[in-house]
């Protein structure tokens, strides 16, 4: 994977307020491309890494709960 750095203003569409939904982000932190271009998005205030498929406005949540709990599967501010 290759790591962007810094984080663009527009990530996959993305742009204005944030939120919780799949087309949001809440303080992206940092992102990686795979080798099929896949771009990975560690979204820090919504405790989750998405992931954004090329020319695909909606992500897919592959990891945290999207909430601060404390159990085996929440990350805290990825």
């Amino acid at each position: 994977m290759q790591v962007v750095s810094p984080v663009p203003k527009v990530i996959a569409d993305v742009e204005g307020s944030s939120g919780t939904a799949t087309n949001k982000l809440h303080c992206p932190y940092r992102i990686a491309v795979d080798s099929i271009g896949n771009m990975y998005v560690a979204d820090s205030q919504n405790y989750r890494v998405m992931r954004y498929a090329p020319n695909i406005t909606s992500g897919v949540r592959t990891a945290g709960t999207s909430a601060m709990v404390s159990n085996s599967v929440s990350l805290s501010r990825p």
